[in-house]
């Protein structure tokens, strides 16, 4: 059996996304999924995990056969109109059609797509496959470490809590500090560090997404806006706090345990206050 699914979107809602391939690929033990997909990071988070075949870029037309197409778009536009035309498959289920809802938590909205399916879905609990020759940049240590990730996508700059204020909490702490982020995050994590009184470690720019999950998963706290990251701190089982703004935390709260942080649509509304409280409140008996 050849399943094709199309999966646009990033490294968050491609970590959201993982419980339902999982029980796709458990329900057809036998099936070979080739994943449509727009960035580099998602073959990253996948690849070595056993559940895609191939991966296939944005740019590319698979002119095969699949006995399943499944799309992931809340609302298909006329570019993948024509491409799930120009595409041969017995069957094609998309999420527009069996629904797609804001209210609704991401990993629940994407697991209709499996149940379309008819498979059987045992954990809903996101899974980052680390494999073990992956290095170790954060190695455990005995005083209390806390990561941050200040940033988030570029194109959602309205997302993100302000520089100085990650600095005031972070120099709040008496921690083992640690930044976090992509390569085009460097310059705000730089920033950031630049403003502190005490040392950091800056991971930023510096790890895949592998090692960036074996060292989030070695903190004991994690401060970050909605963001990628704060997917892979929850996967990893970290306790953390998420700073939200516009976005919906109904949608995409994290599953590990959490304080989320929300004043109206602006992440300003939220005080330096707000955070330490908060973080005070996730690890009082293991820390303050």
């Amino acid at each position: 059996m050849k399943i094709l699914i199309i999966f646009l979107a990033g490294l968050g809602n491609a970590i959201l996304f993982e419980p339902c391939l999982r029980a796709i690929s458990n329900f057809f033990p036998d099936c070979k999924i080739d994943l449509y997909i727009k960035q580099k990071v998602v073959e990253a988070l996948y690849k070595n995990s056993g559940l895609v075949n191939n991966f296939i870029y944005y740019d590319k037309v698979p002119f095969q056969s699949y006995d399943v197409v499944i799309s992931t778009s809340a609302k298909l536009d006329w570019k993948e109109k024509l491409f799930l035309f120009l595409v041969r498959s017995k069957k094609v289920i998309t999420q527009e059609k069996i629904g797609y809802s804001e209210d609704i938590h991401e990993i629940d909205c994407r697991l209709r797509l499996a149940h379309a399916l008819g498979a059987d879905v045992q954990d809903k609990y996101p899974k980052i496959f680390i494999p073990e020759n992956t290095k170790n940049l954060l190695p455990n240590t005995s005083r209390f470490t806390v990561g941050f990730h200040p940033g988030c996508s570029e194109a959602l700059k309205f997302k993100r809590w302000p520089a100085q204020r990650f600095t005031k909490v972070a120099d709040s702490l008496d921690a083992r500090i640690v930044f976090f982020g992509g390569p085009d995050e460097i310059k705000l994590s730089e920033k950031v560090i630049r403003m502190m009184k005490n040392k950091a470690i800056n991971l930023t720019g510096k790890t895949n997404i592998q090692e960036t999950a074996l060292a989030v998963g070695n903190c004991d706290l994690f401060i970050t806006n909605d963001s990628g990251l704060m997917h892979v701190a929850s996967a990893m089982q970290v306790p953390l706090i998420a700073i939200f703004g516009p976005t919906s935390p109904v949608k995409n709260a994290p599953l590990s345990d959490h304080v989320i942080l929300q004043k109206g649509k602006d992440v300003k509304n939220i005080s330096t206050k707000n955070v330490i409280n908060a973080a005070k409140k996730l690890c009082v008996k293991k820390y303050f």
